[in-house]
């Protein structure tokens, strides 16, 4: 300390300055770095939470929600054997519905880097696809006259709409799980950023003390003002 102190004083007030400004400059560079590097470290998870666990989880949200609106329609169709006008709406309704869950599929399986999510995706297209083609045979009986009542429509459906029931539960967990996902992205995010802009400060702080440190330095004293004074009286008049 003492060393630091002797140099210090040994130093011009211009080179007092200079040291001070560059040591500012190189502790505000140091954090400027760190917040960009550790702003760039979060690019890839910020993009993959975002493109994929956020989108997955919002799509499968939506695959539920369109898969009970199948079963809604379903039941329609069901409890209205005897009405051709109502059957032909619902059946409408259910085909579109239907069309929009291949689609969201589609999308899901797009989106998903994980192959067990395109596991799954696969699994729930083959239950979909099953129980599209036994609802659409369904509505063909009816619409023929082979199925001419609701309890036998009903018999002739339950087989393919249960598994449909398994498959509500399960992609509402595995929606669920990409949340959760997201939200522990977010999380650890937010955690990266607090400490770059902790560290931020940090750095502010201390270049903050060590340049008033240094300023301090080259202010000079009362005895050496007085002694500078006391030179310059005592100088010869011409």
């Amino acid at each position: 300390m003492f060393r630091i102190e002797k140099f210090l004083g040994s130093m011009r007030v211009s080179r007092k300055l200079t040291a001070t400004f560059a040591v500012v400059i190189a502790m505000m560079a140091t954090a400027s770095v760190v917040g960009l590097v550790t702003t760039r470290s979060h690019i890839p998870r910020l993009d993959r939470m975002v493109k994929v666990e956020a989108f997955i989880a919002f799509e499968g949200a939506d695959a539920r929600a369109v898969l009970n609106e199948l079963r809604e329609n379903e039941k329609d169709v069901v409890l209205h054997v005897g009405d051709a006008a109502a059957v032909t709406k619902f059946e409408t309704d259910w085909t579109e519905h239907y069309n929009e869950q291949i689609h969201t599929l589609d999308a899901l399986d797009k989106a998903a880097t994980e192959q067990a999510d395109h596991d799954f995706i696969a699994h729930v297209r083959k239950l979909t696809l099953a129980y599209g083609a036994g609802f659409k045979k369904a509505v063909a009986d009816i619409k023929s006259g082979a199925l001419k009542d609701t309890p036998a429509a009903l018999a002739a459906v339950t087989p393919i709409a249960d598994p449909m029931d398994e498959l509500d539960e399960a992609i509402t967990k595995w929606y669920e799980g990409h949340e959760e996902k997201t939200v522990e992205d977010g999380q650890a995010i937010e955690a990266g950023m607090s400490r770059a802009l902790l560290f931020t400060f940090a750095m502010t702080l201390v270049a903050l003390v060590v340049s008033l440190a240094l300023l301090f330095e080259t202010w000079p004293s009362p005895a050496s003002s007085m002694r500078l004074s006391i030179s310059r009286s005592e100088r010869p008049r011409t």
